[in-house]
């Protein structure tokens, strides 16, 4: 796939994401905050959960892409085999999505949320498509992104594609919490 072509798709994934949260904010608290089971995230506690990995990644986007080498032509670009292995793992799957543990630092859960926790999804979310647009002439190729993960490194095509896989699979959660 061309450099251009994931970048285009990655920025209309994002806006997608976007207009469900838009519809999130018009639901009632109590649908919000309902806890479909002891165990299991609210609405909010979901998108809270997404906003601290965005805000990670965002500022990871932006340090690696000050650095990285402009980009002349639109290259080709084919997933790494770490980036395959995790963004697979992590994409919204049709049969549903596995269930996944989370880093204690990353779990949302018994915390005291409002309705703005969406408002700065949006907001973040909006960065993102921002920091994608800025990617259009940088080699994302050859450039290296720190995960969440310790130790794991991702180009940051697939970085991109990891983070914007992960705000689709917790979207996917929340619609199955409606």
């Amino acid at each position: 796939m061309k450099q251009s072509d994931l970048i285009e798709q990655l920025i209309a994934k994002s806006k997608a994401l976007e207009v469900e949260a838009l519809k999130l904010q018009k639901l009632e608290l109590s649908q919000l905050t309902h806890r479909p089971s002891s165990e299991k995230w609210t609405i909010l506690e979901i998108v809270e959960h997404v906003n601290y990995y965005i805000e990670f990644y965002n500022q990871e986007f932006n340090q690696v892409l000050k650095k990285a080498d402009s980009l002349n032509s639109n290259v080709d670009l084919k997933r790494s085999f770490m980036g395959n292995y995790f963004i697979e793992m992590m994409e919204p799957k049709e049969a549903g999505i596995k269930k996944m543990k989370t880093f204690k630092s990353k779990n949302p859960i018994g915390k005291v949320l409002n309705i703005s926790v969406i408002q700065r999804f949006i907001e973040l979310n909006s960065e993102t498509i921002r920091l994608l647009e800025s990617s259009k002439n940088k080699h994302i190729k050859s450039s290296t992104c720190k995960l969440t993960i310790p130790l794991i490194k991702l180009n940051l095509a697939d970085a991109f594609q990891f983070l914007i896989a992960h705000n689709q699979r917790h979207f996917v959660q929340i619609k199955n919490n409606l």
